[in-house]
Formats: structure tokens, C-alpha cells, sequence
């Protein structure tokens, strides 16, 4: 979901702009399907005092994603290199926050953030959701 915000913007100017590079892999994981996991956790006291790691089911970098959002939304998207000099000029965020943000950006660059599904898809009983059904389910709600 973190880039319905951009939906608009993808489909107006063709770009899905990221401060990182487009290049850095990552597993989405669908909010729906943290909230479903976070609900059986809370159910059960058997997951008491547990941390688990959420993943997606697909290994994506920007590119992919903008591949995939061009054909949802049946127009040419392409992933581009927001400068992080120029991403911090308009970000209206607190300092702390976008420092933050910043040193996060960073991380992507030199590892991207990813990981393993396996838990999630033990905890829903099923195969997590993929960006794309994510994408379709969710366009009408963010305006697309």
C-alpha cells in the first residue's frame, strides 16, 4: 500500500518516483494480511511476548512494481530515482522524521528489505497476498 499515494501521480505522469534506487528488492506484505495475522496473534495467548517477522510472497524492486502498476492501470509506468536532496526539500515532515526517513532510504539503497513469507503464511492459514491482488482491491480507495 505504500505506493496507492502515488497511484495518481503514476497514471498522470507515468513515473513512480522513489527517493532510493528503483533497484532495491523488497517483500511487500499486504496491510490486510498484517491485520488478519495481528488478529490471530491477539486471539490466541499461545503467540504471548512473540515478535514475528511479516513478508510478502514476492521478491520486487520499484521496477517491478511500476511494470505491474502499468499494466493495472493499462498505461506506461516507469520507476525513476527521486534525488533525496530533493525528496527532503518537499517533505513538510518534522526533522527527527525525516532523518529518520532519510537513514531508512539509505538502508534500502545498500540492502533493499526483504525476507521470508513462510511466517505469514502460517499464521493466515494461507498464501499471503500479492502486490498486484493488493493493488486491484485497493485502487478504488485511493482514487485510482
Amino acid at each position: 500500500q505504500n505506493v496507492l499515494p502515488y497511484l495518481q501521480t503514476a497514471r498522470s505522469t507515468g513515473l513512480l518516483t522513489v527517493p532510493y534506487s528503483p533497484a532495491a528488492p523488497f517483500t511487500p506484505v499486504d496491510l490486510a494480511d498484517v491485520a488478519a495475522a495481528a488478529a490471530t496473534t491477539m486471539a490466541d495467548t499461545r503467540h504471548r511476548f512473540a515478535t514475528y517477522e511479516l513478508c510478502g510472497p514476492e521478491l520486487l524492486d520499484t521496477e517491478t512494481m511500476a511494470a505491474r502498476l502499468a499494466e493495472v492501470l493499462d498505461r506506461p509506468v516507469e520507476a525513476a530515482e527521486q534525488p533525496l536532496e530533493e525528496w527532503q526539500a518537499a517533505a513538510d515532515l518534522p526533522e527527527h522524521v525525516r532523518d529518520g526517513l532519510v537513514a531508512m532510504f539509505a538502508y534500502y539503497d545498500r540492502h533493499g528489505l526483504t525476507g521470508s513469507s513462510w511466517t505469514l503464511e502460517q499464521l493466515l492459514g494461507r498464501r499471503p497476498t500479492s502486490f498486484t491482488a493488493a493493488v486491484l482491491r485497493d485502487l478504488p480507495a485511493s482514487g485510482g
